[in-house]
């Protein structure tokens, strides 16, 4: 995701920097410009204080927050236009400790926009498309700032999936609908959160975005303007 935005925003000739904040990532889809694996490991922290996974992730993502300042360094050497961040996928690291909120502090809060991406997995059935909205606005709770939910690799669905997502996107009913035919012992709790859900219309728009096929990036670009300037283009200072 952050390699095809930086793509668009280079094409318009837009200053944009790529920083990869997983220190655990074992392959990445293209080479960051700042990369936080140059100064933390997951393998060498685990190997060092003799942590497994679990232990070494925490450990990792606490050290990172610690060493912050070298990266934000050389993110200011660099002087982007936009920043562009891939945080660690497990947001109990990144969205439900400590460090992530320093992080998005250290990094301008009020200049940082999240973009919380929906694995199109998760629209298939209607438990899981509400499960995975709330998890998106508890992220937004915990982190502070302006989120953005993005469908990403949505090119993997067919054309009726995406009309479904599309439905449940723009009459909540049909979500509600859908929900009782699921049935299940969770059947009440569900609806009543979609309820819940459908009283606020952020909470229900989602983007999509095809990091495969370049598309998607003029409605996220859109998105952030309408957050920061009310549909002016505005761009975003270096950190």
């Amino acid at each position: 995701m952050a390699f095809g935005a930086q793509r668009w925003f280079q094409q318009r000739g837009t200053h944009a920097l790529t920083a990869n904040l997983d220190p655990g990532a074992e392959r990445l889809p293209y080479v960051p410009d700042i990369d936080v694996r140059d100064y933390i490991r997951l393998d060498e922290v685990m190997d060092e204080y003799g942590l497994g996974p679990n232990g070494g992730i925490i450990a990792s993502s606490d050290l990172m927050a610690d060493n912050f300042d070298v990266i934000r360094e050389e993110i200011e050497d660099y002087e982007p236009d936009y920043l562009l961040i891939d945080t660690p996928g497990q947001l109990e690291l990144f969205v439900f400790r400590a460090s992530g909120i320093f992080i998005v502090r250290a990094l301008r809060r009020e200049e940082t926009i999240a973009a919380f991406l929906v694995d199109p997995f998760l629209t298939q059935t209607p438990s899981s498309f509400v499960s995975i909205l709330l998890l998106s606005l508890t992220a937004e709770l915990k982190l502070g700032i302006p989120t953005i939910r993005v469908l990403s690799k949505a090119d993997i669905l067919s054309e009726d999936q995406m009309q479904t997502v599309d439905s449940w996107v723009s009459e909540p009913e049909i979500l509600n609908d859908a929900l009782l035919a699921e049935g299940g012992p969770a059947t009440t709790l569900a609806t009543r959160l979609c309820r819940m859900l459908g009283e606020t219309e952020e909470s229900f728009k989602i983007l999509k975005a095809s990091a495969r096929e370049g598309w998607g990036y003029e409605d996220l670009y859109t998105e952030i303007q309408v957050n920061y300037e009310g549909g002016e283009d505005f761009i975003v200072p270096g950190p």
